[in-house]
């Protein structure tokens, strides 16, 4: 079922399932595994939640079980050996091969990168060293923020083109002085794998990790593409509906994220790592020492209800996924699904919750009402925290809808005056304050955990106008002249394809595809600006000296990629 369930579908029955969670404590009328499961399913009917559990304490698996379906086109159920992308929790695979490297001698942490990487520049690579970029305090700027690698997506890339898009760009601050979350310095450490163990990071993987535990569902992910038990991805639009998210090609994450497991096998992991069958305790000692914003090797740690908690998420396109281990409880809690807004950390901290005897975070029933146009026009406009995040509101066709700069937007309900819910998430809420003379100042934001207070503030912004103004309607004799392909300037990213913007009509509306993807519908913002209405993406058409359409300047995010345009073939 999707984030868009129909509030009246809600089936009764499941506010037995929440008064029995509120309850146990007092009647203890249910067993341990059958309260997780309860959770685990509310979270399914009231969350949206599609995916596979795994609960485990000591030698006893308290919940292994899916939720949902694997493929809603085939309705393939989700079970226990459903295979999913797990993203960044690849980063800690990545290193524990270093760790294996340096238990072999074959080389030290506190070696510099270029030692194992020559052809890396000396300014910075002499200054940083395996250690930096294994706790994300290198420097290097994150690639996958590269709006050039973004436009790659779907073509195949190779380790050496992602190293070549960010090794001569500056350093964001001095290697060791700050942190910084850096897919960059994963890539990296793929590259040292290869380099000292002779072998590529997907082979010496198995050999080291993935056939000693017989973790046979675990690998690289080219390797399960079209396998019948690989779950597909989904993701949330606005609205809350539940649709296929777009392609990516693995390549493109390599040793920062391209692996895929299943819980069954992720929980071989957890056992190795516990027993020492992998690491010596030196080296799990090193991967779970906090060091800058509580960051060891490829994990998070922290204290939650006094207990020391390791843990890592793992976001990509269509999947979303979270580990975390409570080590002194000898406890592992996965969460592992395929809708890539799914609250997988909020599962996860609420089935701990449940199994230490805390107070979980509650799927809960949430009716919206609905408030008029005028009524809704209220909450539009930029809100700021102190420390200068910017949360946008904005209205469309007579719904709310908020983002983060940059990050997708969502649907928001309203449950009374002034309080809204997520339609992904009903924990997920904002809640507007207003001036003595009744005009919304302020909003705090939660997420069922924590909140942030947020300032309502006067500045401007060229997308939340953008947004909330009509675009201009031009004839479609004006928009034929912008058809055609373009070719994107891909210098930075070290690429030996050009990547090609196809224009076309569509619907008597311009629209873009990038590679043969899907195209996405344009408004026009003036006679030869476009944008892209759910995300921070323009385009501006150039006009050579004789007034013909000779190129375009895409922006994303801030970032600009010129392009040129190209020879019509018959066309």
């Amino acid at each position: 079922m999707s984030a868009s369930t129909s509030w009246s579908g809600f089936r009764p029955g499941f506010i037995a399932v929440i008064f029995g969670l509120i309850l146990l404590g007092i009647s203890g009328c249910k067993s341990l595994p059958e309260l997780l499961d309860s959770y685990s399913e509310a979270a399914h009917e009231l969350w949206g939640f599609n995916g596979v559990v795994a609960v485990v304490k000591g030698d006893r698996t308290l919940l292994l079980k899916g939720y949902g379906k694997a493929d809603t086109a085939f309705a393939d159920p989700i079970t226990p050996e459903t295979k999913f992308f797990i993203g960044s929790i690849t980063k800690q695979f990545t290193a524990a091969l270093i760790l294996k490297l340096y238990e072999q001698g074959r080389l030290d942490l506190s070696d510099p990168i270029t030692k194992y990487l020559p052809d890396y520049p000396a300014d910075p690579g002499d200054r940083i060293t395996i250690h930096h970029l294994l706790l994300h305090t290198s420097g290097i700027p994150n690639y996958t923020e590269n709006p050039e690698i973004v436009l790659r997506r779907t073509s195949v890339i190779t380790p050496a083109e992602i190293i070549a898009s960010f090794e001569h760009k500056p350093l964001e601050f001095e290697p060791g002085s700050q942190f910084k979350y850096s897919n960059s310095g994963y890539v990296l450490l793929g590259a040292i794998i290869e380099k000292v163990s002779g072998q590529s990071y997907e082979a010496f993987l198995h050999k080291e990790i993935l056939r000693p535990l017989e973790m046979h569902n675990t690998g690289y992910g080219r390797r399960v593409m079209g396998h019948p038990s690989r779950a597909r991805g989904y993701t949330v639009d606005e609205s809350g509906r539940l649709i296929g998210a777009a392609p990516i090609r693995f390549s493109i994450l390599h040793s920062a994220g391209a692996l895929y497991s299943t819980a069954e096998d992720l929980i071989k992991w957890d056992r190795a790592l516990g027993e020492g069958t992998i690491l010596s305790k030196k080296s799990l000692r090193l991967m779970l020492t906090p060091h800058s914003a509580n960051y060891g090797y490829g994990w998070w740690l922290e204290k939650r209800y006094d207990r020391i908690h390791s843990f890592h998420g793992g976001f990509l396109d269509g999947f979303n996924s979270t580990i975390d281990r409570w080590l002194e409880d000898t406890l592992l809690v996965l969460v592992l699904s395929n809708d890539d807004e799914a609250p997988v950390k909020k599962i996860a901290r609420g089935l701990a919750a449940i199994t230490l005897g805390k107070q979980p975070v509650i799927p809960a029933l949430k009716e919206p009402i609905s408030l008029t146009p005028d009524e809704l026009k209220d909450y539009v406009g930029i809100y700021r925290t102190e420390g200068g995040l910017e949360r946008f509101v904005v209205l469309e066709d007579d719904t709310l809808h908020t983002y983060l700069r940059g990050e997708p937007r969502y649907h928001i309900y309203s449950e009374s005056l002034d309080h809204f819910f997520f339609a992904k998430d009903n924990t997920e809420t904002m809640v507007f304050h207003r001036d003595h003379d009744h005009e919304v100042n302020s909003m705090v934001y939660s997420d069922g955990e924590s909140k942030w207070a947020f300032k309502r503030v006067d500045s401007g912004s060229a997308l939340l106008l953008m947004l909330n103004e009509p675009p201009l309607k031009l004839p479609v004799k004006a928009l034929e002249e912008f058809m055609g392909d373009y070719l994107l300037d891909m210098d930075q990213t070290g690429a030996t394809n050009p990547v090609a913007l196809s224009i076309d009509l569509c619907g008597g509306l311009l629209c873009a595809s990038i590679d043969g993807n899907a195209p996405v519908t344009l408004w026009a913002k003036t006679a030869s600006s476009f944008f892209h209405h759910a995300s921070e993406f323009e385009i501006e058409f150039v006009r050579d000296d004789s007034g013909a359409v000779s190129g375009c300047v895409l922006t994303l995010s801030g970032s600009e990629v010129r392009g040129v345009l190209a020879p019509k073939t018959g066309r």
